[in-house]
C-alpha cells in the first residue's frame, strides 16, 4: 500500500517515457547510480571527474538552498546537513550536463 505523498521510480518512468512520446523526443535512461543509492561521490559521473555542483536541494516546504562545494565528498556531507535540518526528506538536482555525455556516465542496462 502506497502512503500519501509517496514517489516511486515506476511513476517517474512512465512520466518519462509518456512526456518523450507525446513530444516527439529521444528519451535517455541516465541512472548513474545502478542498483545503490551510493554517497554523491560515489556514482558514475563523479568517477570520471564530472562536477556534482552546483546542486539544488529543496523540501515540501519550500526551503532550498543552492550548494556549490570544493569536492563531490563536501557537496555530499552539505547535502546530508541540509537533509537533517529539513526534516530528513529533501529533493536534489545535481550532475548538470548535457545529453551528448550521457552514454559515457550512465550505468549499462541490468
Amino acid at each position: 500500500m502506497r502512503r500519501p505523498g509517496h514517489f516511486d521510480v515506476a511513476n517517474a518512468v512512465g512520466a518519462a517515457i509518456g512526456c518523450a512520446a507525446e513530444a516527439g523526443l529521444p528519451l535517455v535512461d541516465g541512472d548513474a547510480m545502478g542498483r545503490a543509492f551510493p554517497e554523491a561521490q560515489m556514482v558514475l559521473p563523479g568517477l570520471i571527474g564530472v562536477a556534482n555542483t552546483p546542486m539544488a536541494l529543496s523540501h515540501d516546504k519550500g526551503n532550498g538552498i543552492i550548494v556549490d562545494a570544493v569536492s563531490h565528498h563536501a557537496a555530499e556531507r552539505i547535502a546530508r546537513a541540509v537533509c537533517v535540518e529539513l526534516g530528513c526528506q529533501i529533493s536534489s538536482a545535481d550532475t548538470v550536463m548535457r545529453g551528448t555525455g550521457s552514454p559515457t556516465v550512465s550505468s549499462p542496462p541490468r
